[in-house]
């Protein structure tokens, strides 16, 4: 049995005849066990009749938890059997002056102590290391800047030189001619329209009151008043009525065979035999022709004094005017307004 062949859990173990030496790592307080290395460069072994004093001057006195792998003959490790730990202390004096191992909680504490520094004092290079890359990239970066910019003004100047920005330059396509040209059509319609409804107000404006009173006209010499024309009820009315009448007359006209007399419906000889009577004047036809034989300033006038009117007054002078023609009821407002027939007040 070998001096240091104890388990992670304190226990000994016998040692296979294939088992030929120890291969020494170091355990750390956090990642995988570190390998120790010898004097020579290679990784340190010892033999398995070693003890903890050959295996700690073989280590340099660092003391520290290790772990020793069974290897074989050939450096390799043998399968199937258990890995030894062994606690290496810090020697110190006796009384007498000879050196001995501590086993007290010191030497633990102190090379944990020891192992958290080295840690630390790698991460402190890594960083430092990891800090001169970056500060170096940033020195070359600023090194480059003002060529940057430099290149930058020069591409700048050329394309200003070259005037490759100008948008006049630009090639015109199909496309751009067909919106150019409906834009235009557009701005012509516009004009156009504009200068149609002006004209139109122009007219309007001149010879409105001759217009009305035309379209009052042709609308009496057909028999149709404004409120009929302007509402197809009454048109479909008036209309229907018309043609029940011609249908009664080419009745009338046309005679029944002498073998057999035909009876005439009573409505259709009734509406043959009545004689058409004369329109009536509508009463709004009737008082737009009024105004429109009016002058502007006549026609002002009787609407102030028709405003100035009671309801039942003016109902009043409404009914006498529907009784009398146009001539006679233009007579009869200027003689309310007090203007003579030539226009004179």
């Amino acid at each position: 049995m070998s001096e240091l062949a104890f388990s992670a859990t304190g226990e000994s173990f016998e040692l296979p005849a294939a088992v030929a030496a120890w291969r020494v790592r170091r355990l750390k307080p956090r990642g995988a066990p570190e390998l120790v290395y010898g004097a020579n460069g290679q990784p340190l072994t010892i033999g398995l009749d070693a003890g903890v004093e050959e295996l700690r001057e073989a280590v340099g006195g660092v003391s520290g938890r290790y772990r020793l792998d069974p290897i074989n003959d050939d450096g390799r490790p043998v399968e199937g059997v258990p890995a030894a730990y062994i606690q290496v202390n810090k020697p110190h004096r006796n009384e007498g002056g000879a050196l001995t191992a501590s086993s007290t909680s010191t030497g633990v504490s102190d090379d944990t102590l020891r192992e958290a520094m080295r840690l630390n004092t790698d991460l402190a290079k890594a960083v430092i290391d990891r800090f001169g890359d970056m500060m170096t990239t940033a020195k070359a970066a600023i090194e480059r800047e003002p060529l940057m910019l430099e290149a930058a003004a020069g591409f700048l100047k050329g394309a200003d030189d070259t005037r490759i920005f100008d948008r006049s330059r630009l090639p015109v396509t199909d496309d751009d001619q067909d919106d150019i040209r409906q834009s235009e059509n557009a701005k012509s319609e516009s004009m156009l329209t504009t200068v149609l409804v002006d004209a139109f107000a122009s007219v309007v404006e001149r010879h409105g009151p001759r217009l009305v009173q035309a379209l009052m006209q042709t609308l009496a010499g057909k028999g149709l008043s404004l409120s009929s024309a302007f509402d197809w009820h009454q048109a479909h009315e008036e209309g229907l009525r018309e043609r029940q009448s011609a249908h009664a007359a080419s009745a009338v006209e046309t005679e029944p065979p002498a073998d057999k007399p035909r009876r005439e419906p009573r409505s259709e000889a009734k509406a043959a035999r009545r004689e058409p009577e004369s329109p009536k004047p509508d009463p709004m036809t009737h008082l737009i022709a009024i105004q429109a034989a009016l002058a502007p300033d006549e026609a002002a006038r009787a609407r102030r004094l028709a405003s100035e009117l009671a309801p039942p007054e003016k109902a009043a002078w409404m009914n006498q005017l529907a009784t009398l023609t146009v001539e006679e009821a233009v007579a009869k407002v200027r003689a309310a307004i007090g203007v003579s027939k030539d226009g004179a007040a």
